[in-house]
């Protein structure tokens, strides 16, 4: 029975900061904002986890950027993340991760800014993290392949481009849609459900051309074809002059 008791008294105090701050969260309009500015608290907190969990998650809300819209903006355009403005989110989710080292978005999130950063090493790292932990969302597959291609390792590309082809396009449009870590990002879209459909679409058919010129430069032709064809027929057309975008010269073999 004693031992009981002081396990208890053990969780008093962090239980009493919970309170206290959950009462100012309440009757605060700013320390509103800041919690509801932070995805990640969201999530655990949905998780219903133990007292501690969720002050952990709130602490971290005060940690969290002030905005997503520079993210969202330069998803929603397609344009290179200046550096300089990713390290206020790049220290959130650093902070996140060490939290929460669980979450597959928060390491898949590290994974994007390191890249943009120009961290590939690290960014690398993370995406394989955010694979082990979420293994069938397709950017994170192809995320990896795209930097195992940047690395020159044609074996390792191969493999994530045809996993990540492979995987259900409706999955991972529901873990955008549905993650409290990407709504935060998507949510500030114009028209956030065909944003992620049409980048999708967009996406897969671009991890079918890079495969298929891949397969054709190691001599599998037939392989090679098939996946150009699903390519058009993935974005729904036959011009392939989107990939004038994509900064892996594909053609380079």
């Amino acid at each position: 029975m004693s031992k009981k008791i002081i396990f208890k008294k053990q969780y008093i105090v962090p239980i009493l900061l919970l309170a206290i701050l959950l009462f100012l969260v309440l009757r605060n309009n700013s320390l509103k904002m800041v919690l509801l500015n932070n995805p990640v608290a969201k999530h655990v907190i949905d998780e219903r986890k133990n007292a501690i969990y969720k002050m952990e998650g709130i602490t971290l809300s005060f940690s969290a950027p002030d905005s997503y819209n520079y993210l969202s903006h330069v998803i929603e355009e397609g344009t290179k993340p200046d550096k300089a403005s990713l390290g206020a989110y790049r220290a959130y989710y650093e902070k996140a991760s060490d939290f929460y080292p669980h979450i597959a978005e928060v390491q898949a999130m590290l994974g994007f800014c390191y890249y943009y950063e120009g961290k590939k090493k690290e960014a690398l790292d993370h995406y394989i993290k955010a694979i082990e932990l979420e293994p069938n969302y397709f950017w994170n597959n192809y995320n990896l392949a795209v930097l195992y291609l940047q690395n020159k390792d044609q074996q390792k590309a191969i493999e994530y481009l045809t996993k990540a082809v492979s995987l259900n396009i409706d999955y991972s449009m529901k873990v955008t849609l549905t993650s409290s870590v990407y709504r935060s990002i998507w949510s500030q879209m114009k028209d956030p459900k065909k944003r992620v459909i049409d980048g999708l679409r967009s996406g897969y058919s671009k991890a079918f051309y890079m495969l298929g010129l891949l397969l054709k430069s190691i001599g599998k032709e037939k392989e090679a074809i098939n996946a150009l064809n699903l390519s058009a027929v993935t974005l729904g057309e036959k011009d392939y002059s989107f990939l004038k975008n994509v900064e892996v010269d594909v053609t380079a073999f």
